[in-house]
């Protein structure tokens, strides 16, 4: 997953290009960092991260404007997107589920982790989210996995 932080979008898309010339059957991810109205397109990435997703809030105005600018695209990729995400609202164990079906709505790969950047999550925290998911959905962790303590999750 590339990271696009402090690049342009314009320059992200020219990086894409160039990785799906030089490995054409390489999964490309990529996180614009960016606000709907400045993403442009085509995206040739095989998935885009956002940070914006489902917290503790119950606002998911701002997934539902990527989301909505990434069909205009013609995005049809992995969409991955904060759920439970560290630096967002909490979501209360009791209202994982309820919050985990908006996720499952907008998101094709929930992303949670720990309190912040490097912080493993709590496993019985990670346990709860995967459960509120449902075992068939894919989930991605997104801070303090390490060979150590991968098995954990």
């Amino acid at each position: 997953m590339l990271c696009a932080w402090p690049a342009r979008v314009s320059t992200m898309l020219s990086l894409i290009t160039r990785l799906r010339e030089a490995y054409p059957g390489c999964f490309i991810g990529v996180n614009f960092m960016a606000a709907p109205n400045e993403l442009q397109g085509p995206i040739e990435a095989d998935a885009v991260w956002f940070d914006e997703g489902v917290d503790g809030s119950g606002s998911v105005d701002r997934l539902v404007a990527i989301n909505s600018r990434l069909r205009e695209l013609g995005f049809s990729g992995l969409r991955f997107g904060g759920f439970a995400f560290k630096g967002k609202a909490w979501i209360p164990d009791d209202r994982l589920e309820e919050l985990a079906e908006v996720a499952l709505a907008e998101l094709d790969v929930p992303t949670t982790s720990g309190q912040g950047t490097g912080v493993p999550m709590d496993p019985d925290r990670a346990a709860s989210v995967r459960n509120a998911l449902g075992r068939g959905t894919m989930v991605a962790v997104a801070s303090g996995v390490t060979v150590e303590n991968i098995g954990e999750y």
